[in-house]
């Protein structure tokens, strides 16, 4: 877990869970005292190996909104595939074809100061958000 926190910006962490078990562990912390109250907007990708559905239900239950994006490389999960588990909260979803940049540059606009941006589904997508250095550093 990475925490990055910049004056006038919402917090951004970062946590590389991928599994269910370590999905139910962003959802302990985002109840504690300092994530509790905040808005909650997640980017949130996953290979297409990846009990998807299981972390999709529980991010479903958290998030204010969930930016969805395609991962590089052959075990991405489609835009559509994503699009369709996350379907009962669908309301949340906002679609980046633009992939993990895009989303992320969606997120960091529009998520308000007091809230939080959570990466998470994947350890590519923690590394790729890392690497738009430029969009939260400024």
């Amino acid at each position: 877990m990475q925490l990055i926190r910049r004056a006038n910006h919402p917090i951004l962490l970062l946590d590389g869970a991928h599994n269910p078990q370590a999905m139910s562990k962003v959802a302990l912390l985002m109840q504690e005292k300092e994530f509790k109250n905040r808005w909650k907007y997640f980017i949130f990708s996953a290979f297409s190996d990846k009990d998807i559905s299981q972390m999709a239900r529980t991010i479903g239950r958290l998030a204010d909104r969930i930016y969805i994006c395609e991962l590089p490389g052959s075990r991405k999960t489609p835009l559509n595939t994503l699009a369709g588990i996350l379907n009962p909260v669908r309301e949340k979803v906002v679609v980046c074809p633009d992939g993990v940049a895009g989303a992320l540059k969606r997120a960091w606009r529009e998520t308000p100061v007091s809230g939080v941006i959570v990466g998470t589904g994947s350890l590519m997508l923690v590394g790729e958000i890392l690497r738009q250095k430029r969009i939260f550093h400024g």
